[in-house]
Parts: C-alpha cells; sequence; structure tokens
C-alpha cells in the first residue's frame, strides 16, 4: 500500500488478492482501494463478495457451451448478483461459478 501511494499508476489488475482472506477483511481491501486510491482505477478479480460492494460496475464472466460471456452486472443485493440461473451456470469442470470482476 505504501508503495501505492508513494508513486500511483493509473490503473492497477488484482487477480483474486483475497482468495486466502474471509469476507471481513476483503470488504476492508475494498474500502481501502475506493477510499484511499481515487485518482487510480482498480480491475478486480475475486469470487467473494466483499469487494463487489465497493466497486462502481461489475462485470460477471462465464463459460458456457464453449464459449465465454462477459456481462455487466447492475448492483443489487449479494445473493441475486447470479440471477435465477445459478444452477445452470457449471463449467462442466467441477461446476465452478463464473468469476466477477469489480471494477473501482
Amino acid at each position: 500500500m505504501a508503495l501505492l501511494q508513494f508513486k500511483p499508476a493509473p490503473m492497477y489488475i488484482l487477480d483474486e488478492i483475497d482468495a486466502a482472506l474471509d469476507l471481513s477483511h476483503t470488504q476492508h481491501i475494498g474500502q481501502l482501494l475506493r477510499t484511499r486510491f481515487k485518482g487510480s482505477q482498480f480491475i478486480v478479480v475475486s469470487l467473494k463478495e466483499g469487494l463487489f460492494t465497493n466497486a462502481n460496475v461489475l462485470f460477471r464472466a462465464r463459460f458456457r457451451d464453449g464459449t465465454s460471456i462477459v456481462e455487466r452486472t447492475a448492483q443489487r443485493s449479494s445473493s441475486s448478483l447470479y440471477g435465477g440461473d445459478r444452477n445452470n451456470e457449471e463449467d462442466g469442470q467441477g461446476g465452478r461459478r463464473g468469476r466477477r470482476t469489480a471494477v473501482a
């Protein structure tokens, strides 16, 4: 964080930086990115809800029928981010649901 504040870049891409964290720490990272780095844009790939509550825009990427689909997701309650077809969003290799990317 100190390096980010010393010489900030205009954009950062972070891939699952919260994978080993619990919900409260994940939410804390989202709040830090939103409040301390207002002049930078973050593209964050995550499977956890904590970062999404601090995002300006959410995109959902999923794999269906051999094709990757990326769609903008309206911010709603966290339980409805996957929509009604939640059970149909398996990738055919272990049933992992689509990743979501938060853009702040």
